[in-house]
């Protein structure tokens, strides 16, 4: 029996030796929430656990809605070498941050940062119905959430949405 995606995932170095550091800067310039790096990144690996008993596999193309700082996207990034995968976000600080990670880590050729509208990109022919895997972590409401992704999503793709640890409902 193969181990849970979580401890596939876990094992690879470059979780420890890139991905944190990237998260530890990106928490430095306020773009993750207040809890610490470690516990962000177990809660990441619970997306890849999700999508892959869904998928039977890793996604061969998958969309982080909303990034933020990278949450989950870098650590799914790091997993999942045969994915290409969308960092997806509309803030310009944030995206820039990403893609100047991206490019210093050396995976601009499966990861690319793109920033825009949600609800303006999902009609754009190069992102509709493309991805067998969305994920969002704190983007909105459920149904807002839904409503975004699901022009990101090619048939029989799916979602797999998330609030960080300790997150009460409002």
């Amino acid at each position: 029996m193969p181990p849970p995606p979580e401890d596939r995932l876990r094992a690879n170095p470059d979780l420890a030796r890139v991905v944190g550091p990237i998260l530890e800067r990106s928490a430095d310039q306020g773009f993750l929430g207040s809890m610490a790096v470690d516990e962000q990144i177990d809660h990441a690996l619970g997306f890849a656990r999700v999508a892959e008993d869904q998928l039977g596999k890793p996604p061969d193309r998958a969309l982080d809605l909303g990034t933020g700082g990278g949450i989950p996207g870098l650590v799914l990034g790091a997993g999942w070498p045969g994915t290409q995968l969308t960092l997806f976000d509309a803030n310009q600080r944030r995206t820039e941050f990403l893609t100047e990670e991206i490019r210093v880590w050396g995976i601009s050729d499966r990861v690319t940062v793109v920033r825009g509208r949600a609800e303006e990109s999902g009609r754009l022919p190069s992102l509709r119905g493309r991805f067998d895997l969305v994920t969002a972590r704190s983007f909105g409401s459920p149904a807002v959430t839904a409503e975004c992704a699901a022009p990101f999503l090619e048939v029989g793709g799916i979602l797999v949405v998330s609030e960080p640890p300790g997150a009460g409902s409002s």
